[in-house]
């Protein structure tokens, strides 16, 4: 590079360049060795017709050794400016003054920082000796250097006084790197952006320098001439934009290549399309080239040679061409969009139209021409792609011009496909992929017929020679756009579809399942959550995609949104192609079939404002699996909801044929939801047991429990019965609860040799009667005299505390209280007996001996005795007609049946745990009463056996068989676990009964259970089309 830049005379030039660089502090020199550093080969670029630079080092950050990565590769480039090139001429192109200007070094203000400026290391160009420099701002050539300063110009502007607000708004919209390409109405607002933009640059370091515009104002005068216009050349004295061509530094070799037609075609930089039809022609031949699969460097055939010559020797004439820079915008302004096709090529292009004082106006915004793929398509196919590329084209325009609510006229030539936008229907997915773009960039534009002779886009899109594009002016507009609309094309339609327009309809091809052979879909057989069965559909669609195409157009990765909607359309097209075979299956129901095939409901609120979904919901039957896990989808992502929200919820874009009834049945199976809603059985009503009625003496049957927070162990509770039976005698039946003090005492008297008792004594062993763990009102007699007890306790004792004495004398006249409580009716008449009160009873069991008795006189004693005799028997049938009988049953009003059965899965209730907390155990034995009926039950647990009323159990109405029957998914079914104290772990299944092998398993309910098969991917015929 040295010994050509001095063999030229620019070596010495070169070095100056470096070394003003050095004295400015951009470059440095280093002396130290990094291993970690990079650096970039470097050339001289030498501009004559530069104002600024004459010679500028150009920095290669792209090159490369054999089988490694560039600087380049390894940064992040930031997004394509070059696409922001159109959008800015088409703002700087609506004011009347235009502004251009650029900034002074502008890569050379942003600083590097130190630790990465060893990859930007470089030799000084020198020849006798290595000086290694590095630099230390922004270099030009790296791929990011664009992107950082677009940054650091965002940042600037972004953070600016109120009152600079506006200028540096419109300085977002005009930078393109390093030139601000902007525009305004008049002269004073010149002056104002003139003065706020150099201010507001000037703050980060920024000079704005070479101001040119079509206008004089204060700080600048009237520029003359020619200038460069990003890339573009602009006649200030005519004020028209023109292309610029540059084809004198590429000289023809008798050799034409691919490279040099590649090469020829860019140097033709167009990017308002005003020269898009003068370069098709070279593109087609380039894109014969790669038909016939030749090199870069082979030499092409003459009949690709020729015509490319032919065009090469006109293409001088292509700079003659200029178009009006200023577009005219006010009210009036139409905004009309002209697309035609051909066999090789399609195109677009887009004019103003403004009625104004001085006459209508016509002007060109932008063109833009395509060759055709080659895949070979149908010239409709091609129509609808140039109709797509003009209404991106349009859009684009709009954003740019900030023009939105402008009215927008499309023209086409083509009746067929005018008829595909104009038709809702089932097309193929070529069409209806590209007219879903189009409504959706234009929801309500309006599409119309123009002869192709007089559509500007034929010109465009067929490539003319550079003579005839010249003469025929084509960007000046068609003459008849000019007239009155009233002289327009009349638009015309086709009424009846022809064969080129019903061979776009879509193919539906069906694959019915045989469902008397198999219930179960293939895609149900291994998954029963809704997103797992999507999952699994998107993954073979996927493999059929990929199988189907070439291995560098294959999809890999995480599954994608669009993949999983996709599947979900084709499972439910699937569903609906086997619950109903046509429209007419679905009676008293008006459907019809939206753009992807799929039946659709038609409802009487189509006019209402609201989603698509809503006012024409999916239909689905009510019998397949699919609706089921989509029902129970929703029905735990909306935390278990009820059946009225479920539905609605549902409504918002399925339609569900009896879907009350679905929803409610899937409700009613979901186990959480029966956890919440289950209810204890209720025991019917019984006699009261023998003990409780026959005659006995007083205390011979007595009930024990513990009142108050007092902590009695065992040993203390032996000393109290123990003073029990010396005050009262010795009971013959005790009745308690099972508190660990009652069994204790009962397990020690239970290891007595009582017959080694009986030959010693006269006593009999006490029977002790427990009853069933947490059922309280088993002992009902006895707890309703403790809450008498504590009644009086907590009414007597408030908040005060007593000694021994005096609480045991206190709780004495509790005891005389309750016992004088009346038992029978008290009536108000003071002729009708004294009413039956516990303590009449209290003398009949003979205590120990008192010797002061037997002075009294025997006959006395015996008169007295047969008294006593005499009112005790009274008593007794006083107790048993105005007590006892009227102890009746009586009928709740509600009662729920006991329907609990030996192996069901039920929750064990607990007054103190919440419900979710419940353990799940499975019922093995049912202990019946005397009079046959259930009351109590046997449960078995992970560690242990419990017994449980009725009332404490609260059944799923799920038996171990149902498990596998259940239309749940799994993560429900875990819930049933009856082996792990954590209600949330799996359900393990039971030994399997040899003798029950070769029986059918059936429900509850006698239904035969089938059990799901394995998916099977080699037999698997179901494949989606």
């Amino acid at each position: 590079m040295c010994e050509r830049a001095q063999r030229n005379g620019l070596l010495g030039d070169y070095k100056a360049v470096f070394k003003e660089w050095e004295e400015l502090k951009i470059i440095e020199k280093i002396d130290c060795e990094n291993e970690t550093s990079h650096f970039l080969p470097h050339r001289p670029v030498v501009k004559t017709d530069s104002i600024t630079t004459k010679i500028r080092p150009v920095f290669d950050a792209s090159a490369r050794e054999t089988g490694k990565n560039s600087l380049n590769d390894l940064l992040y480039k930031g997004p394509n400016l070059i696409e922001q090139i159109p959008d800015i001429i088409d703002r700087f192109r609506s004011y009347p003054v235009g502004i251009s200007a650029d900034i002074e070094k502008a890569f050379l203000q942003l600083g590097v920082a130190p630790e990465h400026r060893d990859f930007l290391r470089f030799f000084y160009p020198t020849e006798n000796e290595e000086i290694v420099y590095r630099h230390s701002r922004v270099v030009f050539g790296v791929s990011s250097s664009p992107f950082l300063l677009a940054a650091a110009l965002s940042h600037l502007l972004e953070h600016v006084p109120a009152e600079d607000s506006e200028t540096a708004d419109k300085l977002k919209l005009s930078f393109y790197v390093d030139n601000c390409v902007a525009g305004v109405s008049n002269a004073t607002q010149q002056e104002k952006f003139i003065f706020k933009a150099t201010e507001i640059l000037s703050r980060g370091c920024f000079n704005l320098r070479n101001w040119e515009s079509n206008a004089d104002c204060k700080y600048i005068p009237k520029s003359t001439g020619t200038t460069k216009l990003l890339g573009i050349l602009w006649d200030l004295d005519k004020d028209v934009l023109k292309c610029r061509v540059c084809v004198e530094d590429l000289k023809i070799d008798s050799n034409i290549t691919k490279r040099f037609i590649l090469a020829a075609v860019q140097r033709i930089f167009d990017p308002l399309g005003i020269l898009c039809s003068a370069t098709l022609p070279p593109k087609i031949l380039l894109q014969n080239t790669w038909k016939l699969k030749l090199a870069w460097d082979s030499t092409l055939p003459d009949d690709i040679v020729k015509p490319f010559l032919k065009w090469w020797g006109e293409v001088v004439k292509l700079s003659d061409i200029e178009i009006p820079r200023h577009l005219e915008i006010n009210d009036t302004t139409q905004m009309h969009v002209f697309v035609d096709a051909c066999k090789e090529t399609y195109a677009t292009c887009i004019f103003l139209r403004t009625d104004t004082f001085q006459g209508v106006k016509v002007v060109l915004i932008r063109a833009k021409s395509r060759v055709a793929p080659l895949k070979q398509a149908t010239i409709p196919r091609l129509e609808l792609m140039a109709c797509c590329i003009g209404a991106r084209l349009a859009h684009s325009v709009q954003q740019a011009l900030n023009i939105t609510e402008m009215e927008t006229i499309f023209w086409s030539d083509s009746m067929v496909a005018l008829y595909w936008l104009s038709e809702k229907g089932g097309w193929s997915v070529f069409v209806s992929n590209r007219i879903k773009e189009i409504k959706t960039l234009f929801p309500n534009g309006e599409w119309r017929h123009v002869p192709g002779k007089i559509n500007p886009a034929d010109l465009i899109s067929r490539g003319r020679s550079h003579s005839h594009l010249v003469e025929s002016h084509w960007w000046e507009g068609p003459l008849w756009l000019v007239e009155s609309p009233d002289n327009w094309p009349v638009p015309e339609l086709i009424n009846c579809e022809t064969s080129e327009i019903s061979s776009e309809r879509k193919k539906v091809r069906l694959c019915n399942l045989n469902l008397s052979e198999e219930k179960v879909p293939w895609y149900a057989r291994k998954f029963s959550k809704f997103h797992s069965i999507l999952r699994i559909v998107v993954w073979v669609l996927r493999f059929i995609n990929n199988v189907r195409s070439r291995i560098n157009e294959r999809k890999r990765g995480q599954l994608t949104v669009e993949e999983i909607e996709s599947a979900e359309i084709q499972l439910i097209r699937s569903i609906q192609a086997q619950s109903f075979p046509d429209e007419k299956s679905t009676p008293n129901m008006c459907v019809f079939r939206d753009e992807n095939n799929i039946m659709r409901v038609k409802t009487r609120i189509t006019e209402c404002i609201d989603t698509p979904h809503f006012l024409s919901p999916i239909l689905l039957p009510n019998n397949c699996i699919f609706t089921q896990r989509l029902v129970e989808h929703f029905h735990i992502e909306n935390y278990h909801a009820g059946t009225q929200l479920l539905l609605s919820i549902l409504r918002e874009k399925y339609w569900i044929l009896g879907g009350r009834r679905t929803v409610r049945k899937i409700r009613n199976a979901c186990v959480r939801c029966r956890r919440f809603k289950s209810k204890s059985p209720t025991a019917d009503p019984v006699s009261l047991p023998a003990d409780r009625v026959k005659d006995a003496a007083v205390f011979e049957v007595v009930g024990v429990d513990l009142a108050g927070p007092l902590y009695i162990k065992r040993d203390a509770f032996l000393l109290s019965f123990r003073r029990f039976v010396a005050r009262t005698g010795r009971p013959r039946i005790i009745y308690s609860d099972n508190g660990t003090n009652f069994r204790g005492a009962y397990n020690e008297l239970a290891a007595i040799d009582w017959n080694e008792v009986s030959r010693n004594a006269e006593i009999q062993r006490i029977t002790w009667k427990f009853i069933p763990p947490t059922a309280a009102w088993w002992g009902g007699f006895w707890e309703r005299l403790l809450r008498t007890v504590k009644e009086l306790l907590r009414r007597t004792l408030g908040k005060a505390i007593f000694k021994y004495e005096e609480l045991l004398t206190i709780l004495c006249e509790c005891e005389k209280v309750v016992n004088s409580r009346p038992l029978t009716y008290l009536s108000e008449d003071m002729q009708d007996l004294t009413p039956i009160t516990p303590a009449m009873f209290l003398f009949d069991i003979s205590t120990a001996e008192v010797k002061d008795l037997d002075v009294r006189d025997a006959n006395h004693f015996r008169k007295r005795l047969r008294f006593r005799a005499k009112v005790f028997e009274e008593l007794r049938k006083r107790f048993r007609s105005e007590y006892l009988g009227q102890l009746i049953q009586r009928q709740k009003q509600d009662p729920q049946s006991s329907n609990v059965r030996e192996g069901y899965i039920v929750l064990i209730g607990d007054d103190v745990k919440k419900r979710l907390q419940w353990p799940l155990v499975r019922i093995i034995e049912l202990i019946p009463g005397k009079d046959g009926l259930v009351r109590t039950v046997k449960l078995k647990t992970q560690s242990s056996t419990l017994i449980r009323p009725i009332q404490r159990v609260f059944p799923l109405e799920l038996s171990g068989n149902d498990l596998t029957s259940l239309p749940l998914q799994k993560v429900q079914l875990t819930e049933l676990s009856v082996n792990s104290p954590n209600p949330e772990t799996s359900v393990k299944s039971s030994i399997p009964d040899p003798s029950k092998a070769n029986q059918p398993q059936v429900s509850r309910c006698g239904r035969a259970i089938k059990r799901p098969k394995r998916l099977n991917l080699v037999t698997l015929n179901d494949v989606f089309e």
